[in-house]
């Protein structure tokens, strides 16, 4: 069970850092009194080296963590080859570094066994302070993170921390992230206000120097203590470890490649006590004035073993000049921290022109290195003309983890609320429209509701939508990477490209599946991975403060024939690809593509005078893959009614495209289609590219004299290998040159677009058979942009339906009513977690019969003898509403009474919810599960006087059932997440 605000007693920041980690803790009833530990061990000190050692090569076993890892002083006589190298830095590899690691270590399990001994010791302290709280339910770890840290870091470090022993679940809600700087923010606030009057309108900066990154975030003061960012969160990997690796690069010069390649692979322990003698002798005291400095020197006869392992040449003749001494001088390290600070005053400068016109009133230096006097003196000098005050607060070492403690103190949000929705963390809808062939996104803030409109791609490809199209490397068997997505020009490693994987969701006959290298649900992963990218970048680079995975609700588009299976799929797929951090996340919502167009039309009513309540209208979604239609009804404000049942069938216009490739097979054979499409994929996708630029689109069947040429030695060269010997008799008395006329694009045109119309008129006759008469219809999508099926629908239906229209961007109607779909989401009323339902659809109308199976009494003459199977018990379908009723939704189905146990020592029941075609069902037989509820039935002496209350009810897109004990009162209620295989 997850803990709520209440439950939480102790509050613990922990900075876990490059170089240095520490952590500190708070009583929620003595916010003030913040304790940061300094004590480790026999070392003092806020904070511990962040370097792990494992017993021996095996590294089943840790050794030492923290100052008991750091390395000893090595003798002056002995040789020795340490097997038990310390491992540092491994937080790098959350930041796109990669320092050196041993083969036989995960970069993960080393955070996971640093966290645990961290935790052991965190759990002790907590423990010892106070005894009767308990870690897993009453304590609230806070975890500062760097700016740069993109969600998959994130997750990775959730995982950790579970894996150290620190929280039970993964998804524990009583672990929280806050960044480095905002944290320091949080600590600085009150000096900041005291020290430089800053008043409400003032902006401050904060600049986190720690070991490994350097984080800076700009804020505004706001009244009441508050603070908000104005910038992006930018940052680099320019702390203070990196001044050791100017000093390692030095000694490199001064001892030569080999002898620093040598102390790395068997000596590293003596080449860190090298850096650490080096930090504390001159990196840390070093002030970047010159009269300070005292040269330093690096005594070879401390390491008298070295000189053996030093070859000959031109270092060891100098250093045999030089007595076996190494003098560091003041113009050596100023380099070293050169090289750092020049990035550091860089982030600066790129912080700053964030802010425009806004001044800047303080710099405040945080974190380990800004400690420096030489780092603090380069920034004042830099930027004391241009930034009034620049200061370092006390202590600025612990500023970071302090801030973690205050912002778990005040986090209004620390856990999982039971009484509150989800839908009060939204503060961004994004609108996904996932579609066979092509494929986009919007989103928008609930405050405002202006819908962003993506229309930036990879590449430099701009337009509305994307191709969903994959790119794999060679190995079809084992694919690792996806290489590239949505269409390049050209495919130079003519490997083929996995596209319209969407059509294997659905009914779809299985002929007209296209073949895959990969499996379907791979791909659409990995599509959605891909996107999913973008729109994370997207989002936060527009609201920078903004959390994915708990501010943002995606709504997903979805064919309208698509089942509660392909609906289970498509979550896993979100899932899986890293939209949505728990499978049954309530912030990933469907809806299916002509529901979200129609919201979109909905405010196009106005523009014809139609928006009245009773006013009814027809939604004609032309996509890629499907065709989908809906007529609507307006029934409230801005409410919309189902009318007619959903038709949907797989009329897209990339059937245009098949058509085209049968096309090809007439002119070709299909033996040599057969070999392209097997050998030279690319060179077909190349070909029918280039007949959808050139022909469908712009197609429009008023030009008779329409005319094509297709050139197949320069689209698709190949195929002169692959015809037989007639065909290529007759190519080449024409030049290979195909001509395409109007007859013979028509031909590829009318069957698909015979099928819609078709469709339209069933829609337009069961609108007629419940006395509606249709007002307007719009068509959107990609298909409806098509000139000549615009036309022939307009032509077939003038004189039936009032108003036909395209919107405008009809190919952006879906996807932007995706996002005003969730929008009404959020602003709904109803708050209670198991009823999640938009406001706008108001009404459906249902594809199925929906009841139980129950086991009633075989009755003779009624019921065939063959479906008695024991004491005269046959199994019924029990009847709860039937196909075509129209159903409120979130409004309970009639409920049935009397359920009862047939044993009387039963301890439990199970309804098992099925749906079919069937509109008078009898029997359970081939009828499709849709979800089980088993509820428990306790007090047995009451035998089978125990009845039960079922019923379900629809969401927008999900059923969800529930059972009521008429004894006691006790409710079972669940949704149903079918299983992945039915």
């Amino acid at each position: 069970m997850s803990s709520t605000k209440d439950d939480i007693r102790v509050v613990v920041a922990i900075d876990f850092g490059t170089t240095y980690s520490g952590y500190a803790y708070a009583h929620k009833s003595s916010p003030k009194e913040i304790t940061v530990e300094n004590k480790w061990g026999g070392s003092l000190g806020f904070k511990t080296p962040t370097i792990i050692k494992y017993e021996d090569e095996s590294y089943s076993t840790i050794k030492s963590w923290g100052f008991d890892a750091l390395p000893e002083k090595p003798s002056r006589r002995r040789k020795i080859v340490n097997k038990s190298r310390p491992v540092e830095l491994f937080k790098l590899f959350l930041l796109n570094e990669k320092p050196f690691l041993p083969d036989k270590l995960d970069y993960k399990r080393v955070i996971a066994d640093y966290l645990r001994k961290l935790g052991e010791m965190i759990k002790g302290k907590v423990n010892n302070h106070w005894p009767g709280v308990d870690f897993y339910s009453q304590v609230l770890i806070v975890l500062m993170i760097p700016t740069r840290f993109d969600d998959y870091a994130i997750t990775i470090m959730r995982g950790c921390i579970f894996n150290a022993g620190l929280t039970r679940k993964k998804d524990s809600r009583n672990l929280i992230f806050i960044t480095e700087p905002e944290a320091a923010a949080m600590c600085c606030l009150n000096p900041l206000e005291k020290l430089h009057n800053l008043r409400p309108g003032d902006s401050f900066m904060v600049v986190d120097c720690g070991g490994g990154t350097v984080d800076l975030t700009s804020h505004e003061l706001l009244k009441n203590n508050r603070t908000r960012e104005i910038t992006g969160r930018t940052g680099g990997n320019c702390g203070s470890s990196f001044v050791d690796r100017e000093f390692i690069k030095f000694l490199r010069l001064k001892l030569g490649n080999s002898t620093i390649e040598s102390l790395e692979k068997e000596h590293y322990n003596v080449l860190q006590y090298m850096i650490q003698v080096f930090c504390r002798r001159v990196k840390f005291s070093f002030t970047g004035e010159r009269s300070d400095f005292q040269r330093y020197e690096i005594d070879l006869d401390e390491y008298s073993w070295l000189k053996e392992i030093i070859e000959e040449g031109k270092e060891k003749r100098l250093l045999k000049e030089a007595n076996w001494s190494i003098y560091v001088e003041f113009d050596d390290v100023k380099r070293m921290f050169d090289h750092c600070i020049t990035k550091i005053i860089h982030l600066i400068r790129e912080q700053l022109a964030q802010l425009q016109n806004k001044k800047c009133s303080v710099i405040m230096l945080v974190g380990g290195f800004s400690e420096s006097e030489y780092l603090q003196a380069r920034i004042k000098k830099e930027f004391n003309k241009i930034v009034p005050n620049i200061s370092v607060p006390s202590q600025p070492m612990i500023a970071v983890v302090k801030g973690g403690v205050q912002f778990g103190l005040r986090a209004e949000t620390m856990v999982n609320h039971t009484k509150t929705s989800w839908r009060s963390d939204i503060r961004i809808v994004v609108g996904l429209d996932f579609g066979t062939t092509y494929s986009g996104f919007t989103c928008c803030h609930i405050s405002n509701s202006d819908i962003f409109l993506n229309t930036n791609w990879p590449r430099g490809d701009v337009g509305p939508k994307t191709n969903t199209v994959l790119q794999y490397d060679r190995n079809f068997v084992n694919v690792i990477n996806v290489e590239q997505w949505g269409y390049p020009e050209s495919n130079p490693n003519e490997t083929k490209q996995v596209e319209l994987f969407k059509l294997h969701l659905g009914n779809l006959q299985e002929y007209l599946k296209p073949k895959l290298p990969v499996d379907y649900k791979k791909a659409i992963t990995d599509f959605l991975y891909k996107l999913g990218k973008l729109i994370k970048e997207t989002v936060k680079k527009k609201w920078p403060r903004v959390n994915f995975m708990e501010n943002v609700l995606l709504v997903l588009t979805i064919p309208a024939e698509y089942s509660e299976k392909e609906q289970a799929i498509m979550r896993e797929c979100a899932h899986n690809a890293k939209l949505i951090d728990d499978l049954n996340s309530p912030k990933l919502q469907f809806s299916t593509e002509p529901e979200a167009a129609a919201i979109y039309c909905m405010d196009k009513l106005q523009e014809y005078d139609l928006l009245k309540v009773e006013t009814t209208f027809m939604i004609v979604d032309c996509g890629g893959g499907t065709v989908d239609l809906t007529t609507r009804k307006l029934i409230g404000n801005k409410q919309l009614g189902e009318i007619t049942e959903r038709i949907g069938d797989f009329c897209g216009s990339t059937f245009i495209d098949k058509e085209f490739i049968k096309f090809l097979r007439e002119r070709l054979g299909t033996r040599a289609i057969d070999l392209l499409i097997k050998n030279n994929d690319g060179q077909l996708q190349r070909m029918v590219r280039k007949f959808c630029r050139r022909v469908k689109e712009p197609f429009t069947g008023d030009n008779k004299d329409f005319f094509y040429e297709l050139d197949i030695d320069e689209n698709a060269p190949i195929l002169l290998q692959y015809v037989d010997e007639k065909i290529r008799e007759i190519m080449e008395e024409k030049d290979w040159l195909i001509d395409i006329r109007y007859y013979d694009i028509k031909k590829m045109f009318d069957p698909i677009v015979d099928r819609i119309i078709r469709m339209i008129h069933i829609q337009l006759s069961n609108s007629r058979n419940n006395g509606e008469v249709c007002s307007a219809m719009f068509l959107v999508g990609g298909f409806s942009e098509s000139i000549y099926l615009q036309k022939r629908i307009k032509q077939e239906f003038q004189h039936e339906v009032k108003t036909i229209s395209v919107p405008t961007n009809p190919v952006s109607a879906v996807v932007c009513g995706a996002a005003m779909y969730g929008l009404s989401l959020k602003d709904s009323s109803k708050t209670d977690e198991m009823n999640i339902y938009a406001s706008v659809i108001h009404t459906r109308v249902l594809k199925y019969t929906y009841g139980i199976k129950v086991l009633g009494k075989w009755i003779k003459g009624e019921h065939p003898p063959y479906r008695k199977i024991y004491d005269d018990r046959i199994y019924l379908f029990d009847t709860f509403v039937k196909r075509g009723t129209q159903v409120v939704v979130g409004k309970e189905s009639p409920t049935k009474r009397g359920y009862t146990p047939l044993n009387p020592s039963q301890t439990g029941l199970k309804f098992e919810l099925f749906k079919t075609l069937e509109y008078d069902a009898k029997y359970p037989d081939g009828m499709e599960l849709v979800g089980t509820l088993r509820i428990d039935l306790p007090d047995v002496h009451l035998a089978r006087n125990r009845p039960v209350e079922f019923g379900f009810y629809f969401g927008d897109m999900e059923i969800t059932a529930f059972a009521r004990n008429e004894r006691n009162g006790q409710i079972f209620q669940t949704k149903f997440y079918l299983h992945k295989d039915l």
